[in-house]
């Protein structure tokens, strides 16, 4: 059975940031899904990384890196277990 864990709508983020501890039991895997729909300012950078074959543990958090100069991302993200 899936369960959402996060539904992130989509809005414009200009720091790094990170979700709320999201509570992962009975979780054995986990899919995560993000989706870029705008970027600006003078070199953005978004800095993805996703640890595999790792135990989930008790909770889980999505976080994102973002640099640049007045960078800024509009995303969205969601997090689903089963």
């Amino acid at each position: 059975m899936n369960v959402i864990l996060l539904n992130q709508a989509s809005a414009a983020q200009t720091a790094s940031g990170n979700s709320a501890a999201l509570a992962t039991t009975g979780v054995e895997k986990l899919a995560v899904d993000c989706n870029v729909t705008a970027v600006s300012g003078t070199s953005p950078s978004i800095e993805p990384g996703l640890a595999t074959d790792t135990d989930i543990g008790g909770y889980v958090r999505l976080r994102w890196a973002i640099s640049g100069t007045s960078p800024s991302f509009t995303f969205s993200a969601s997090v689903e277990g089963n």
